[in-house]
């Protein structure tokens, strides 16, 4: 799908990214992993997996294909504007990631937030240095702005359940 253009200089796009372990995974592997939210169990894609372990592999390579989906969009959105905004699911970064305001538990960022997606955003925006990026998610519940780089902030919004 094409970038949305909002202005002369403002896209959009957006895409349904996963979360990967990627934060917590040389902290506290065996409870990431054996800690499973009931999603694993309704989820299509991870049901019929028979471990939780293979259904963290699984997710974790659907993060790295999302990822690269993005960065593509990525491309086509800056080749016509010089700012935009990325709309997502999960957060890129575990300073999103709160819980009542506080930083979230090393065992639940495996499963609240995207290691592969934020390292690759920060990776592309520092070689985009006249480029901004404005990244919007939720997943959390919380609301929350992390700016890793001049050009790239990302942002949660608090949701009101």
């Amino acid at each position: 799908m094409n970038p949305i253009i909002l202005s002369d200089n403002i896209a959009l796009i957006g895409h349904q990214n996963w979360w990967d372990g990627g934060y917590s995974e040389n902290k506290t592997n065996f409870i990431d992993r054996t800690f499973m939210f009931q999603d694993y169990n309704l989820i299509g894609n991870f049901k019929d997996l028979p471990t939780q372990e293979q259904k963290f592999i699984r997710v974790k390579g659907m993060s790295e294909a999302a990822t690269t989906i993005i960065i593509n969009k990525l491309n086509d959105a800056f080749e016509k504007v010089d700012n935009v905004i990325l709309a997502i699911h999960v957060p890129p970064y575990q300073e999103n990631c709160t819980l009542l305001g506080f930083p979230m538990a090393e065992n639940f960022l495996s499963h609240f937030s995207s290691k592969i997606l934020g390292d690759a955003l920060y990776f592309y925006m520092r070689n985009k240095p006249d480029k901004k990026l404005l990244v919007l998610s939720g997943h959390t519940h919380e609301e929350t702005s992390y700016s890793p780089l001049y050009n790239l902030t990302s942002r949660t919004l608090k949701s009101k359940l």
